[in-house]
């Protein structure tokens, strides 16, 4: 909470500096994972590992006002000018609650009518998952302002061809990813997770078509609704998703166990991005380029019958994995490039 209060990468954002942000937090996450290493030894330091965590992002947070000098000039802020900016505010703070509720109200419904070794599975396998989203999501963060700049502007034609371009790389790269997951979760999970985990073999396939549905979802939010100022349709959508997610949460947790609140993610997840895409395509122009999604579909499982193909009897451990990751890059890489649909290749020609 003390982290939260120093958190100025908003401001950053707003200026399209993501230089400092990303310096700082590549170093501070070094740190702290090599902190990890070396300080935690069992489970008796579960404590240490919590204060890690929690400290790295307050450093984090605090070394970005270092470099505020250069960009803004001090002054006594005005409690009445201050005020001004509650009501806007709280526009995002009620979309935030509602993703807040269908997020974590899972797990919490989840330890109380199942167990809380399902929460630690249910969490493990979203956790995974989620990895790949940010990864993909890092994108959206970059062209948020970007986008608003060129709405003020006026450049609706624009902002829309970036959001094709943007969204047909999102594709480019998510479902490979998906496919991959299936590929290579069956030997990670036991060297990665534990032999305690081993039900994450089942949770986490189900889980990985999230990897194509949130990126999407969240691509509509930062580079269509926030910076058209549609707080409202955003709010409407979340809000929809957290009652459907915990009508369904208490509809099948008692029937189905931990897959019921898989079942109710996934179904929350492709609703919440199915109003975006609806609002998106119903307001502007947008166009799904199909023909390289199909192709992306077709190299991605191709990909996926190889990897399984020359290494379904090696052994779970990481050297196994990352060959799997590379054999995996390097197959659907080739793929696409033979079918002209490979959106690497395009850049590097300027052909996109």
């Amino acid at each position: 909470m003390l982290a939260t209060l120093f958190d100025i990468s908003w401001f950053y954002y707003g200026i399209e500096d993501f230089k400092i942000i990303s310096l700082i937090n590549f170093i501070i996450k070094i740190i702290s994972f090599l902190c990890i290493l070396f300080f935690i030894k069992n489970t008796d330091d579960l404590w240490l590992y919590f204060l890690i965590q929690s400290i790295s992002i307050l450093i984090s947070n605090i070394s970005l006002w270092l470099f505020l000098k250069k960009y803004i000039r001090w002054i006594r802020p005005s409690i009445k000018k201050s005020l001004k900016h509650f009501k806007p505010a709280l526009k995002y703070f009620i979309g935030k609650i509602s993703i807040s509720l269908y997020t974590n109200l899972n797990k919490t419904l989840l330890g109380i009518l199942v167990s809380s070794i399902a929460v630690g599975l249910y969490s493990s396998s979203l956790q995974l998952i989620t990895i790949f989203v940010t990864l993909i999501g890092t994108m959206d963060t970059v062209l948020m302002p970007h986008m608003t700049k060129l709405f003020s502007n006026n450049n609706y034609k624009k902002m829309i061809q970036t959001m094709e371009k943007t969204i047909d790389l999102q594709f480019f790269m998510s479902v490979p990813l998906m496919f991959g997951i299936l590929a290579i979760n069956r030997q990670m999970i036991p060297w990665f997770f534990g032999s305690d985990f081993m039900l994450l073999n089942k949770t986490v396939p189900i889980f990985s078509p999230l990897v194509i549905i949130m990126p999407l979802g969240i691509s509509i939010v930062r580079q269509y609704l926030i910076p058209r100022n549609r707080i409202r349709e955003f709010n409407i959508s979340v809000i929809i998703s957290a009652i459907i997610s915990v009508l369904l949460n208490i509809l099948l947790l008692p029937v189905l166990g931990i897959y019921g609140s898989i079942i109710s993610t996934l179904i929350a997840e492709c609703v919440v991005t199915l109003i975006r895409l609806v609002d998106l395509k119903k307001h502007t122009d947008f166009q799904f380029n199909v023909r390289n999604i199909i192709f992306y579909f077709l190299c991605s499982l191709i990909m996926y019958f190889i990897v399984l193909f020359f290494t379904k009897h090696m052994p779970s451990e990481i050297f196994t994995t990352i060959l799997q990751g590379i054999l995996g890059i390097f197959v659907y890489f080739i793929l696409t490039a033979i079918f002209k649909v490979n959106v690497v290749i395009k850049l590097k020609n300027k052909e996109w």
